[in-house]
Parts: structure tokens; C-alpha cells; sequence
């Protein structure tokens, strides 16, 4: 199944990160986004696994947290935890 986004607007403050963005990802294939800080690597991602729902208007077709994965450029675990306990937690329900 193709992830589509359809037609995004997102604002930061008064700010417009997306303005009627569209894109299909295809199921096969590796991407990569890139570019300067702050032009919305980060909430794309975040719009698309479903963390950030606080959008003007768009579709979001595909993705969600049951189908999308992806790993932040900075260190995430939580040190207190295993390697098995963090993925555990990563793919729980709580």
C-alpha cells in the first residue's frame, strides 16, 4: 500500500511549514529527507506516524503507528532500559 499525502497545510505559530503539500511514497523503496533546520524534515515524519495531528487541513492515506517506522538522527532509548525492554516499549500500546 502507497503512504499518500494529500493537500497538507501545517503552521508553527504563523509560520507555514506545508502549504497544499502533496506526495505519494511508493511501498517499495528507500527514502531520505533533506534540507535546512526548520523547514519540517521532523513534523512530516511526525504527521505521517500519527504524533502530530494538529494540521489545518490535508489527508494522510496510509502510515499511522501500526505501519510506519522511522529512526531520529539522535540517540532515543531510554538508558535505564535493556535493548530488548526499549524495543518492547517502542511496539506497545501504552
Amino acid at each position: 500500500m502507497n503512504l499518500e499525502i494529500k493537500n497538507l497545510t501545517k503552521y508553527f505559530d504563523k509560520k507555514c511549514i506545508f502549504n497544499n503539500f502533496s506526495y505519494t511514497f511508493s511501498d517499495t523503496g528507500i527514502y531520505a529527507l533533506v534540507g535546512e533546520s526548520g523547514i519540517g524534515k521532523t513534523t512530516l515524519l511526525r504527521i505521517i506516524a500519527s504524533l502530530d495531528q494538529d494540521y489545518i487541513d490535508g489527508e494522510i492515506i496510509g502510515g499511522g503507528k501500526k505501519n510506519v517506522s522511522f529512526s531520529f538522527q539522535e540517540y532515543r532509548l531510554f538508558p535505564q532500559l535493556t535493548a530488548l525492554d526499549n524495543v518492547v516499549f517502542a511496539i506497545s500500546d501504552t
